[in-house]
């Protein structure tokens, strides 16, 4: 009887230390990665696709602006080969980095997730897409 009372008495207490021992092992594992390609990479591949490691990320499409000077900077005029880029490839609206996903990614299971991880995870300042492959 007394037993009984015992495990009564500190069956919230079992269960608050369960959550917090579940809850700091998935505050050092978010400790141990950050933003960096591979450490965010992982992350993905261990929450999304954890047998096959199919998420990987690539480079950017930022491209660097050609300007044209007027007369009055005194610059030259040659402007050799220019390829015309819109405002998305260059500048403002260029990605810092792509995240390709399996093409048999469903978005209504893992679109919203995925997001999330990588706005926890990414830079403040880094623009990223996400393409299926």
């Amino acid at each position: 009887m007394f037993l009984a009372l015992l495990l009564a008495i500190t069956s919230p207490i079992r269960s608050m230390l369960g959550t917090f021992l579940a809850r700091r092992l998935d505050n050092l594992y978010r400790l141990d990665h950050n933003g960096q390609v591979c450490y965010l990479e992982a992350a993905l591949n261990d929450s999304f696709d954890p047998d096959q490691r199919r998420i990987y990320i690539a480079d950017g499409d930022a491209f660097s602006q050609k300007y044209i000077y007027t007369e009055a900077e005194d610059k030259d005029k040659y402007l050799g080969t220019i390829y015309l880029r819109g405002d998305n490839e260059t500048g403002e609206g260029s990605r810092d980095f792509t995240v390709v996903v399996p093409a048999d990614f469903r978005d209504d299971l893992y679109g919203f997730q995925i997001k999330a991880l990588i706005n926890f995870y990414k830079l403040a300042s880094k623009r990223y897409e996400i393409i299926k492959l």
